[in-house]
């Protein structure tokens, strides 16, 4: 006899938000910051609308545009950095590994953006460099420039999700509702917030120098320290003159080409 598996009401979030749209000195980095946390929502609900179980998932909220060919396009960026899904006739166990696999589609996008971030960042220092003596300068200093990258962009965000046993109801035409859904949805978002307050703080050290001498912060976020690279021999023309950027702000700068 088969066990009468319950029905689970699951979050999806990550963070933060406000403060990686707001540290943006340009228009620029304003809507690609923006553009970027929807980015990744729509990617992790799709990765998790492809993997099993397929049939027994509805989307709560946003609905997502089954197109792929829409990834890229400006109406992702509509999607908020959570979503709201329902799962049916799962066990517990089946329903952590989905949990689980939902933290771990998030941080696979992490990892792909600080390695395309990083990509580009080193073949635009390297144009031209065999005309421009002065540009040679920061080759030996990409590498620690590739390690800030890839720790200042994937050391930054966190993903949460959360899930709760729910019951249904199915209406004659076979669709399903949760019960007092109000309720149920208030609950699950209170987990969600005792989740969110149990952060591990798992501190960094960033070593990078030029010169042997610390660079000094991000000049548009303040957060971090900018790359370790001298920036006016740098031949990046999306950064200007007076400016050094992190690694993650460098991302926010040139994301539609490290995209």
């Amino acid at each position: 006899m088969q066990p009468n598996n319950p029905s689970w009401l699951v979050i999806f979030t990550f963070s933060p938000v406000q403060g990686f749209i707001s540290s943006a000195k340009k228009t620029k980095d304003l809507f690609a910051g923006s553009y970027l946390l929807s980015f990744l929502t729509k990617m992790v609900l799709t990765k998790l609308k492809k993997s099993p179980p397929k049939k027994e998932l509805i989307t709560v909220y946003p609905i997502v545009q089954e197109n792929n060919k829409d990834l890229h396009s400006l109406t992702v960026g509509n999607y908020p950095n959570r979503f709201v899904v329902l799962i049916k006739k799962q066990p517990r166990e089946k329903i952590e590994k989905i949990l689980k696999d939902l933290k771990g589609y998030f941080y696979e996008e992490i990892n792909e953006l600080a390695q395309k971030t990083c990509n580009v960042f080193v073949e635009k220092n390297l144009v031209g460099s065999d005309q421009c003596p002065q540009g040679l300068q920061n080759l030996p200093l990409l590498l620690k420039a590739v390690e800030q990258i890839e720790d200042h962009i994937e050391g930054y965000f966190s993903a949460f999700a959360v899930a709760k046993e729910v019951e249904l109801e199915e209406d004659p035409n076979g669709n399903y509702k949760i019960k007092n859904y109000k309720g149920e949805y208030e609950l699950t978002e209170k987990l969600l917030g005792g989740r969110k307050t149990f952060r591990p703080y798992n501190g960094k050290v960033d070593r990078a120098t030029v010169d042997d001498k610390f660079p000094d912060g991000c000049t548009t976020c303040g957060e971090r320290l900018h790359l370790a690279i001298d920036w006016s021999q740098t031949p990046i023309e999306s950064v200007a003159e007076n400016e050094k950027l992190c690694g993650l702000c460098y991302a926010k700068r040139d994301l539609f080409e490290v995209y």
